[in-house]
């Protein structure tokens, strides 16, 4: 009964159960989290290109709730907010992704996100002067 028979456990004879190391690994992971290893998790804030992504995003932000006609504000500006933060979004998945080709994948969503996002920024401009002239 005492054996441990290849599986890493004791059985009935005391010392670590199945339920003493699944708890046992939880506590470990959550110091871990508190740790420098969490923080390796966290690459993309030392990126110039997320940084650069997230400013754009506070930017478009502020530009789609100020510069918009009213009328554009809710459908024009939520699409452009949108692409907007997606930019930053993908960089980050991207970089919590493990494989090369995983991280890859998100990259290019966020760079065609930042295309689509300077697109409405453009347009944005020439809508509002088209609205004004035709007001």
């Amino acid at each position: 009964m005492g054996g441990t028979g290849g599986k890493g456990w004791t059985g009935r004879t005391g010392g670590k159960g199945r339920n003493e190391r699944k708890s046992a690994r939880g506590a470990g992971a959550a110091l871990r989290l508190k740790g420098r290893r969490f923080m390796k998790k966290l690459r993309h804030h030392s990126l110039v290109t997320w940084q650069r992504a997230n400013d754009l995003f506070i930017k478009l932000h502020q530009l789609t709730l100020q510069a918009f006609p009213s009328h554009e504000r809710f459908e024009l500006g939520s699409q452009t907010r949108r692409a907007a933060y997606s930019v930053p979004a993908n960089i980050v998945e991207g970089m919590a992704r493990r494989y090369r080709r995983a991280r890859l994948h998100f990259l290019n969503i966020a760079e065609s996100s930042l295309s689509d996002a300077c697109l409405r920024a453009r347009r944005a401009p020439r809508r509002a002067r088209a609205d004004a002239a035709t007001a």
